[in-house]
């Protein structure tokens, strides 16, 4: 059900315990666990952050993994995330390049002039490089996978899958407590 890492990876989430999930927008197996994650989200304990980073295994899903972090940028991650995947997955959408996403920012309420600037911005670029290196210190082998403190890995299993996030959470408290 998981993978325990040999060498546990440092978190981004100060004292919460953090459950990672790696996703692709054009991933369908993602776009089908996504109402899973977010009734996950309403009901996570206190002690707990969800980060969500695109993975990046070429230059396609490169530019899918820039949007997130351009939504991110202007402060539209609740506009654009499940938007985007329904673009994608119901209204058979395709966004493989900066001009077709600029198109569907603008719908969404943010300027060609905004998205362009963020497109380009540093922060997005290394934000992209970030997590195409944080993939593979994990070994992420496909999407979607969630990883649990740093040191587990857990490929998606459908309904069971915030089974066991919350059952490796349990074990993080446990040794937080020193039990």
């Amino acid at each position: 059900d998981y993978i325990e890492l040999a060498a546990p990876l440092p978190v981004s989430t100060g004292n919460k315990l953090e459950v990672r999930e790696f996703f692709f927008y054009g991933c369908s197996h993602c776009f089908d666990l996504e109402p899973a994650v977010s009734g996950w989200l309403k009901r996570k304990p206190a002690d707990v952050a969800l980060v969500r980073t695109p993975a990046v295994f070429n230059a396609k899903w490169e530019v899918l993994a820039r949007a997130y972090y351009v939504a991110d940028e202007l402060q539209m991650l609740d506009k654009i995330h499940a938007p985007l995947y329904s673009a994608i997955h119901i209204k058979n959408e395709k966004f493989d390049s900066q001009e077709a996403l600029g198109k569907f920012f603008v719908r969404m309420g943010a300027t060609q002039e905004q998205f362009d600037a963020a497109w380009r911005s540093t922060k997005v670029s290394l934000s992209v490089k970030n997590a195409e290196a944080l993939a593979r210190k994990y070994m992420i082998q496909g999407t979607p996978t969630l990883t649990v403190n740093g040191k587990y890995v857990v490929p998606a299993a459908g309904e069971r899958t915030f089974a066991i996030v919350d059952f490796l959470l349990g074990k993080e408290r446990g040794a937080r407590a020193g039990k």
